[in-house]
């Protein structure tokens, strides 16, 4: 479990979705109140947004590990997990996975908000 948290590098994820959430209560939310305009997300709906935006990052760790696993032998191979803790196949896989929710997730969202113009 922990290498597969340092693949999609857990901690970088968590600093993502507490950026999302500094943003929406601390720009967003004054923003839009002193320009009387309405919130267009509920708080599900944020939520919801904020994990696909996290899977798609996780997903793009993942890949690039995959895809530099020659110059992570030779630059820092004390950090190296895939092809010692996990297998490239699963890199793959989890990049596949985290993408495909990532944009069911959106495409959810989409037709949820139906926000026109």
């Amino acid at each position: 479990m922990a290498s597969f948290l340092t693949l999609i590098r857990f901690k970088n994820l968590l600093v993502i979705a507490l950026t999302l959430y500094l943003i929406r209560f601390f720009i967003v939310f004054p923003l839009l109140d002193s320009l009387g305009l309405p919130l267009m997300l509920t708080e599900l709906n944020f939520f919801l947004l904020s994990v696909s935006t996290i899977f798609i990052a996780g997903a793009g760790y993942a890949i690039n590990d995959y895809f530099d696993i020659k110059i992570d032998r030779i630059n820092k191979p004390e950090k190296m997990v895939i092809d010692i803790t996990i297998k490239r196949r699963m890199a793959i896989l989890t990049h596949l996975s985290l993408t495909v929710i990532a944009i069911l997730i959106s495409l959810y969202l989409l037709i949820k908000v139906n926000v026109s113009s």
